[in-house]
């Protein structure tokens, strides 16, 4: 199975920045989770992978695994055309079935095709190469299928998000929390980008219980370490003396589980992120997208979430009028139905789930339990002396092992060319020796 990082695998968050295990979004870490609850079941061993190691390994994958399954968000994109067609490449070479979940186009607010004329053939081959070994291709959204019939296939499903089904079929009930006033718990999450002149200290001076839920790698480097986040618009917050960090206000979860467990404390989480909101909605809190291009838009409407297109979020725009506009009734009214397809989909695909298994739900709540999982990420300056000298400790040490790692690649290196020096060298002649 396609993802990030293992939900059964404890990793500090300074290994999961080294690595680059949230693949620059902790978003990645809810929808993997989900696929990989949803297929751990017994009798069945889940292996995932980001798959840069196995797109060499295609021979291996073909003798020692039954299935593939790739849940995927915004594949259909510029940026991510090269790695679109390397899985092109390493599916060509499968034997075995290959399932994607809820793979997306992303495009602007108003769903132009436009955007995506880079991605159509590469877009065509990828698809073309999944619907040789699959039935069919489940999609985000109804833009997302209409993209794909466009370009001439018809053999597509409208899944939405494996994240959305973690639960099962019984989504959580969304907490009637109240009129939000200034004793309210409220969760912000943002996107680089997307310009929200005003908004951040509105709210910081409107709710002094603001919390800010970060989710990007530079956002992470920043709480770790400090580094600024450069190359992004002023709204944004980009340095520790931000008030979001001054005055440790910030949060950010390098597991899903985590993520979720805390939002069961906010009254309401509102902003940009697409699954920052859909966690919030897993721990049963209101919860508000502000959507700003056609993956946050299609997702939302697709499920029913509350949600403003950005373009016209009026000025001003406060929490508590979001959270007083939004209705939570045809989100639980419609997740039955959005529930059943997206499990005969998996049935379709000879994928059998433990979605209705409440007992293996508590085995994987209790394995968790057990990890002793690793507490939301704090700014370095709202943390104590302890942990500073534990970040220190884990700077030193990745140094000592990028020295160490570089110190035996020049090594390596040295020992080629001095192989391959010899190997040039002329042989000498018989009679070159005679005296």
């Amino acid at each position: 199975m396609r993802g990030y990082k293992h939900p059964l695998r404890r990793m500090l968050p300074e290994a999961v920045l080294d690595a680059d295990i949230l693949g620059k979004n902790s978003g990645n870490l809810v929808f993997s989770e989900a696929a990989f609850r949803a297929l751990s079941r017994t009798g069945t061993e889940v292996t995932v992978s980001n798959f840069k190691d196995l797109f060499g390994e295609v021979d291996r994958v073909n003798a020692e695994f039954d299935a593939v399954v790739l849940p995927f968000a915004n594949a259909f994109r510029d940026s991510y055309l090269p790695t679109l067609e390397r899985f092109t490449e390493f599916i060509r070479g499968l034997r075995i079935p290959v399932t994607v979940l809820g793979i997306g186009a992303q495009s602007d607010l108003d769903y132009s095709f436009r955007p995506l004329r880079r991605v159509n053939d590469a877009a065509k081959a990828f698809i073309a190469a999944v619907l040789d070994r699959s039935p069919t291709i489940g999609v985000r959204g109804e833009f997302s299928a209409s993209y794909l019939r466009n370009l001439g296939f018809d053999a597509v499903d409208v899944i939405g998000c494996p994240s959305m089904f973690m639960a099962g079929s019984r989504l959580p009930a969304t907490r009637d929390t109240g009129p939000l006033d200034a004793g309210s718990r409220v969760a912000l999450n943002l996107t680089p980008g997307v310009r929200l002149p005003g908004l951040v200290e509105h709210h910081l001076e409107r709710y002094p219980e603001l919390g800010y839920v970060a989710q990007g790698n530079f956002d992470l480097r920043l709480m770790l370490w400090g580094v600024p986040v450069r190359n992004l618009d002023e709204d944004y917050p980009r340095t520790l003396d931000h008030p979001l960090f001054a005055e440790d206000r910030a949060r950010m979860f390098v597991d899903a589980s985590t993520w979720i467990e805390e939002l069961r404390h906010v009254d309401f989480c509102f902003g940009t992120r697409i699954h920052g909101n859909i966690t919030a909605l897993l721990a049963g809190t209101p919860a508000h997208v502000i959507a700003h291009d056609s993956r946050t838009r299609e997702l939302a409407e697709y499920f029913d979430i509350p949600h403003t297109r950005v373009d016209q979020l009026p000025a001003g725009a406060d929490a508590g009028d979001l959270l007083a506009e939004s209705s939570y009734a045809e989100l639980h009214a419609g997740h039955a139905a959005r529930y059943a397809r997206f499990t005969d989909y998996l049935r379709v695909h000879g994928l059998e789930h433990t979605l209705d298994d409440a007992d293996a739900a508590a085995r994987m709540d209790r394995r968790l339990r057990k990890l002793q999982l690793p507490p939301a990420v704090r700014a370095a300056n709202g943390v104590g002396a302890i942990a500073l000298l534990q970040r220190a400790y884990w700077s030193h040490e990745a140094s000592r092992r990028a020295a160490a790692a570089l110190e035996s690649r020049v090594a390596e290196l040295e020992r080629r060319f001095a192989s391959a020096s010899l190997s040039r060298q002329p042989s000498s002649r018989k009679g070159d020796l005679a005296g």
